[in-house]
């Protein structure tokens, strides 16, 4: 037989049992290791233990399968079993009891409270096995005892040896029993400190002090004691913190001011205990002592005092004390208080270290939550489990648990993501930001990719990732942040589609000047719109007069035989009425901002989608009032043409209708020269005179209108166009008044625009030739008060429309009198409660007389001559909008139509406005 007690250690971790060989072998152990719960009964079964330390958690069969499988084995029922676990769980501390095991150690724990308890189960195993043995000898000897009494009955010599025997027997089992009392006692109390810590451990306590407290409770019940106290003691400076009195020990103390903070060198007796780093047991307190310094008066007398040092690695962090009970202190109450107050302080160490966990946890989590930026973690190092912040969650509805990595898909628990690269290719799972990180260990950094879902969505992202390492140096997983730079992207393409737009326009100003025959300026403009502005295919459509059909006057780009199979007539029910005929009908543009669904486009649509045309923009091109032709322009991507890119286009239209009308009157001059030179030689001289101040004044006026379309144009919409960038992309930068004089600029440009467009508008019109037919005019002012009126501007005004008589002249021109007309009666009774609006009408011998009455601001009849010139305002643009060209515009048309036009008004009382026509049949248009 050995002579050391042999204790078998259990636990799946080789490091584990290392420490627990070292800890134990110098204490004159011999350890015997098993590394799982299937070799620990084999080992048990070989060759029965003294005691067993087992770990609870183990792969193969944990700790209470173990334990319940040895005690309830006749051989090993007897073997005592410490748990050992790093959880601080009570329940399972509890379980473990149940099943049998005589005690619990929390990991980490100290070497002599190891040693201790292994130290005193040993005993107490010992000494129940010690009693059996002698309550079996004693039964032999009481059955050896009857038999020689019935055989020797006679021997007397034999009775006083028997009865010598059992006295000796009766003796040995008297002190066996007590000695069985004793150990009994012992694993009362043992248990009795067990329960306490199950108590203490199972107390659902609201706060770290009431726990502190509960557990002084608990102290001072199983040490017997009347009261005691927890001091906290701080190292650094000496000083002991008073933490918790017993209940009623306050109720019967008297001390006047009592401290709760004091230095070491002030302490007596009880501070000893950190003096001398181990417990102090006095048992007889009032009798003299040399370290004792008396206590202050009405303090509560003491009869026996025990305390006990606390530590944590190795420094005393506390100090626990009690008193006054009615039996000697003793070792056992030390071992007690010693071991019970350890767990206490470990278990309120967790705690600790978990309630800062998870404030730590908390922070981090509303850190990431505010953040601006998505946020991803992977779990895993296969990232197969990725949880993300709230922006993550806005943007992708990913929560906890949720895995958006591509190699999950299979698994259908992952989010509908596709991540797609620059050029649109996807990416491949190992090519992803936070599986790079894992697989380099190493920070990945600005990365971009788009993220697609399901319901068609593109997101920007740029952002970074870096990998998560374990203890042990092991990437357990990656984080990724990333910010959305979808807006920055779409900003940046915006913003070169712009450039690209503006560098058309710069380069067809140029050709422009260069070019004059209408074919090769038309060729022109198609191929700088193909090669600069980037679109698909443009191409110019011109009306046969004749046929009524639509001809290709010029393209470029993209055509594979699209344009042959158009098949445009304007007398066609259905392609009569496309995007291209009503640009060439109504002088309007038209734009189709989605081919695939916009029904305007259906006889063409197949043919289009398959050339990739997505969008499309139909511009009319103006000679002299008149429609020319149209610009018809096709982009590759749908919803191409925003506001700011139809108002640019808009404008190339109109510079490249100024370049038209422009070279029609240079070949009308080179046509008025040729006629010139074939008049009689001897007006040659006059003619070639006056012809040269006609073509030097007829210079001078395309200069300047060229120098007002163009020149002036130019800035304007560079002011504009990078006006609207700016608050488009930057105004969340600007301030309040770097927005509101950013709107003054951008109002300013426009207000400029309409001017010089009304001004060329005005200096055109003595130059458009007039196209005299029979006009309803009654019809053309109810349509024209109905587009120039909201519906809910119609609900407050009273507007009433007599049969008005039939007019001779240019619609389009006559058309322009009433929008004029009507628009400033409508706005100058904008302020009224109520408006009231009346067109009327007369005949005065072969006139018309129109009649356009208003009740609103009206104006001082001295001032009447001032409303039909150029730029005469009688209100502030504060009050009414306008350029001050409308008026005379008015005056101008109806001049040329061989009318006149006036006006009455007064201040408060409204305005009458007056023009007349030539009847059907008498007009006489200058």
């Amino acid at each position: 037989m050995n002579p050391k007690p042999i204790i078998l250690a259990v636990d799946d971790t080789p490091a584990h049992l290392e420490l627990l060989e070292a800890l134990l072998t110098p204490a004159g152990y011999l350890v015997r290791r098993a590394a799982g719960g299937e070799t620990a009964l084999a080992a048990v079964a070989a060759d029965p233990p003294d005691l067993i330390l087992l770990d609870l958690r183990m792969p193969d069969m944990d700790g209470f399968e173990v334990c319940r499988r040895l005690k309830a084995g006749e051989k090993t029922t007897h073997i005592p079993i410490i748990l050992l676990s790093a959880s601080a769980d009570s329940k399972e501390w509890v379980a473990g009891l149940q099943l049998g095991a005589v005690d619990f150690i929390a990991k980490p724990f100290q070497r002599e409270e190891l040693l201790a308890r292994v130290s005193t189960h040993l005993t107490l195993s010992r000494a129940n096995l010690s009693l059996k043995e002698q309550a079996e000898t004693l039964a032999r000897t009481n059955r050896q005892l009857q038999a020689e009494s019935v055989i020797r009955h006679d021997a007397e010599d034999e009775v006083r040896l028997s009865l010598a025997r059992a006295e000796r027997s009766r003796r040995a089992l008297l002190s066996a029993l007590e000695d069985q009392k004793k150990a009994e006692a012992k694993i009362r109390r043992n248990e009795s400190r067990l329960q306490s810590l199950v108590h203490i451990l199972q107390y659902r306590a609201k706060s770290r002090q009431e726990f502190l407290d509960h557990a002084l409770a608990e102290v001072i019940r199983i040490t017997e004691s009347r009261f005691g106290y927890i001091y906290f003691y701080n190292e650094e400076r000496q000083e002991f913190i008073l933490n918790s009195w017993s209940k009623d020990v306050m109720a019967t103390c008297s001390v006047v001011d009592p401290q709760s903070c004091y230095a070491l060198d002030k302490t007596g007796f009880w501070g000893e205990v950190v003096r001398q780093r181990k417990a102090i047991v006095l048992n007889d307190f009032p009798s003299a002592h040399p370290l004792k310094k008396g206590y202050p008066e009405g303090h509560l007398p003491l009869t026996r005092f025990l305390t006990v040092p606390v530590f944590a690695e190795e420094k005393i962090v506390a100090v626990v004390g009690v008193a006054n009970k009615i039996r000697d202190y003793d070792d056992i109450d030390v071992l007690q208080l010693t071991l019970l107050m350890d767990a206490v302080w470990k278990t309120l160490s967790i705690k600790d270290s978990e309630e800062a966990l998870r404030q730590h946890t908390d922070e981090m989590a509303t850190i990431l939550d505010i953040l601006p930026a998505v946020v991803w973690v992977g779990l895993d190092p296969d990232c197969r489990v990725i949880l993300g912040n709230r922006a993550a969650n806005e943007l992708a509805g990913i929560t906890a648990g949720t895995n958006i990595s591509q190699s999950a898909v299979a698994t259908g628990h992952a989010v509908p993501l596709t991540p797609l690269k620059e050029d649109g290719s996807l990416f491949m799972p190992e090519e992803l930001p936070m599986q790079r990180a894992v697989a380099l260990a190493q920070p990945v950094e600005e990365v971009e990719l788009r993220l697609g879902f399901a319901d068609g969505r593109l997101v920007d992202l740029l952002g970074s990732a870096a990998p998560l390492f374990d203890a042990e140096g092991q990437v357990r997983g990656s984080v990724a942040a990333f910010t959305d730079i979808t807006e920055r992207k779409a900003a940046e393409a915006r913003l070169r589609k712009l450039n690209r737009t503006y560098a058309l326009l710069s380069s067809l100003s140029q050709t422009i000047v260069r070019v004059h025959e209408p074919d090769a300026l038309f060729a022109a403009a198609c191929r700088i719109a193909v090669e600069q502005g980037g679109f698909r295919m443009a191409w110019v459509a011109r009306l046969d007069g004749q046929t009524r059909r639509v001809r290709v006057a010029i393209y470029a780009g993209t055509n594979d035989g699209y344009l042959e199979k158009l098949d445009i007539c304007l007398d066609d029910r259905t392609r009569g009425h496309g995007p291209t005929a009503t640009a060439l009908q109504d002088g309007q543009r038209v734009v189709i901002n989605d081919i695939a669904s916009d029904p305007r486009m259906d006889p063409w649509r197949d043919a289009a989608l398959q050339r990739g045309y997505r969008s499309a923009i139909f511009l009319p091109l103006m000679v002299a009032g008149a429609v020319y032709g149209t610009l018809n322009l096709y982009a590759p991507d749908a919803h191409f043409f925003d506001d700011m890119e139809v108002q640019l286009l808009t404008e190339l239209a109109s510079t490249l209708s100024f370049a038209l009308e422009f070279a029609t009157r240079e070949a009308q001059r080179r046509e008025a020269e040729a006629e010139i030179r074939s008049l009689n030689a001897t007006l040659e001289e006059r003619v070639q005179q006056r012809t040269t101040e006609l073509l030097a004044t007829n210079k001078e006026l395309e200069t300047f209108s060229y120098s007002v379309s163009h020149d002036l144009r130019a800035p304007l919409r560079a002011i504009d166009g990078f006006t609207k960038i700016l608050l488009e992309d930057y105004a969340p930068r600007l301030d309040d008044e770097g927005l509101r004089i950013c709107g003054v600029i951008s109002y300013n440009t426009r207000r400029m625009g309409e001017l010089i467009d009304a001004l060329l508008a005005f200096s055109r019109l003595g130059r458009t030739e007039i196209r005299s037919v029979g006009v309803d005019m009654t019809a053309l002012a109810a349509e024209v008060f109905a587009e120039l009126t909201t519906p809910q501007e119609r609900e407050r005004i009273d507007f009433s429309l007599a049969t008005l008589p039939r007019a001779s002249g240019d619609p389009a021109l006559l058309r322009q009198v009433w929008v004029n007309l009507l628009a400033n009666a409508v706005k100058f009774s904008a302020k009224q409660p109520r408006a009231s609006i009346a067109v009327t009408a007369r005949h005065e011998g072969n006139e018309g007389i129109y009649t356009v009455r208003d009740n609103g601001v009206g104006f001082n009849m001295d001032y009447a001559k001032k409303l039909f010139g150029v730029f005469q305002r009688l209100h502030s643009d504060k009050e009414f909008s306008g350029t001050g060209l409308g008026l005379a515009l008015v005056q101008r048309i109806v001049q040329r139509h061989g009318g006149r036009i006036w006006a009455e008004g007064e201040p408060g009382k409204g305005a009458k406005f007056y023009f007349t026509l030539n009847d059907i049949g008498t007009s006489n248009p200058a």
